[in-house]
């Protein structure tokens, strides 16, 4: 995408002025997202890097690899086939991907019929407000219980 791609550019534009002023003290490595010195990122660097940043956006504490279920979550919201989201995550089949996924495509039948419906000329129902899990379980229980009601009718 576009964006990627304008990201890998700064990426790029980065690491050379990296390189520059780490002169002759630079390890060349071919990397993306090099250390200062041109050497692989420590994992507990990167992952120190990542709590301040979850922390300053109000983000729950989290792992790096909860990214890629967030990843394949929102590819399934999206309505992104599951073959090409299994393909995205490198698994060895479709199997494991909806063995792991597969409880999130559960609204998919509902979707699948108003589609048909129409293709078919029928008139769709009024749009329905999604909305994911949280999983800060404290702001669920304290959510306002209107807001809440709204949501279940809507879904209805």
């Amino acid at each position: 995408t576009r964006f990627v791609a304008d990201l890998l550019e700064s990426e790029v534009r980065t690491v050379r002025k990296m390189r520059q002023f780490a002169g002759e003290s630079w390890q060349e490595n071919g990397l993306v997202f090099p250390s200062h010195a041109g050497t692989p990122l420590e994992e507990r660097n990167v992952l120190r890097r990542f709590q301040v940043i979850c922390e300053a956006n109000g983000l729950p504490k989290l792992r790096l690899y909860d990214l890629r279920h967030t990843h394949a979550s929102l590819l399934i919201y999206e309505g992104v086939h599951p073959k090409k989201i299994s393909e995205r995550l490198g698994h060895s089949s479709i199997k494991l991907t909806m063995d792991t996924y597969g409880h999130l495509f559960e609204g998919s039948d509902r979707d699948s019929a108003e589609k048909m419906e129409k293709l078919l000329g029928g008139e769709p129902e009024a749009p329905r407000v999604l909305t994911m899990p949280s999983r800060n379980r404290v702001a669920d229980k304290t959510a306002d219980k209107h807001t809440k009601a709204r949501l279940l009718r809507a879904s209805k």
